[in-house]
């Protein structure tokens, strides 16, 4: 009897101190009515964790974030970090820029001004110049005269404008570059640039060609890819006229008598009389094209800027 009455006390204390208002120092069936006023337990007792740059003791000025930068694409970048392949130091090759064939786009006029004639009285050369200087146009001139043994036309300069053009053809495969590698979060993650193990550096990088804070002040631009970049294919254009001379025993330039031309001293009617005579002239133009300035060139530019 005595082991059973001490059972039942036991049990007795058991269910006191579990629940009983009246006397009990157990746990209360309120959480709230025991949390201490200096450590509520419904706020968070741990600070918030700070943003990615934090770590990276390299705070980001407005317009640019913090990225891990590499020249060994072979690198990953890790969880929750995108890699962004990039190229720098872009180099054009002599044959980045190549000229095509010339075009005449202007041509001088070879019938304005004025010629003389050459001539001789039996010698074949043509080597004495005649006083008389005629109109270098194409139509019908009267003039009195007559013919030698042989003659010769001179030609008038050529008048007016002269020009030509090339087109020019850009090739990006002529131009080298360096490749490098970023790594930044991807579009709202919240992972660490700085985990980008080596060879990584921490680094900035902001759209564009802009100028680096002091904090980060060795500057690489960067693009997406490389171009060529030419310049106009200089031409140069010159001129030079050829002509004929048709003389004609009428004043209205009817009767041919000779023609002669500037090319080679001529055998004529030897005493022969002339009353008109029309030139006829020709601009041959040549073209020649140099190499075009070349340049090279990032697309999409991007600044990357490191301590």
């Amino acid at each position: 009897m005595l082991l059973l009455t001490s059972l039942t006390l036991g049990c007795g204390l058991q269910v006191v101190g579990a629940g009983d208002p009246d006397g009990g120092t157990g746990m209360p069936l309120d959480p709230d009515a025991s949390a201490s006023a200096d450590a509520p337990i419904n706020e968070p007792t741990d600070a918030p964790s700070p943003p990615p740059e934090c770590a990276c003791a390299l705070t980001p000025p407005a317009g640019f974030t913090v990225v891990a930068l590499a020249g060994d694409r072979s690198a990953g970048c890790g969880d929750g970090l995108v890699a962004i392949d990039l190229v720098t130091d872009p180099v054009a090759a002599a044959a980045a820029c190549t000229c095509g064939s010339c075009a005449v786009t202007a041509t001088p006029s070879c019938n304005t001004g004025s010629f003389s004639n050459f001539y001789d009285e039996g010698g074949g050369a043509c080597g004495s110049v005649s006083a008389n200087v005629r109109p270098a146009n194409t139509g019908c001139n009267t003039d009195d005269g007559f013919f030698v043994s042989h003659a010769r036309a001179g030609v008038p300069p050529p008048s007016g404008p002269t020009a030509c053009t090339a087109p020019v053809t850009p090739h990006a495969n002529e131009v080298t570059s360096k490749p490098i590698r970023v790594c930044a979060p991807k579009p709202g993650a919240d992972d660490c640039v700085c985990k980008a193990a080596a060879p990584y550096r921490k680094c900035l990088r902001a759209p564009g060609d802009v100028s680096c804070p002091a904090s980060a002040p060795n500057k690489k631009l960067a693009g997406t890819r490389v171009t060529a970049v030419c310049g106009t294919c200089p031409c140069t254009a010159t001129a030079t006229c050829t002509g004929t001379v048709t003389f004609y025993s009428d004043n209205g330039c009817m009767n041919v008598i000779a023609t002669i031309n500037e090319k080679e001293c001529k055998t004529t009617p030897d005493g022969a009389n002339f009353s008109s005579l029309r030139w006829n002239g020709t601009a041959a133009v040549a073209c020649n094209v140099a190499k075009a300035p070349t340049a090279a060139a990032l697309t999409e530019p991007t600044t990357i800027c490191c301590p």
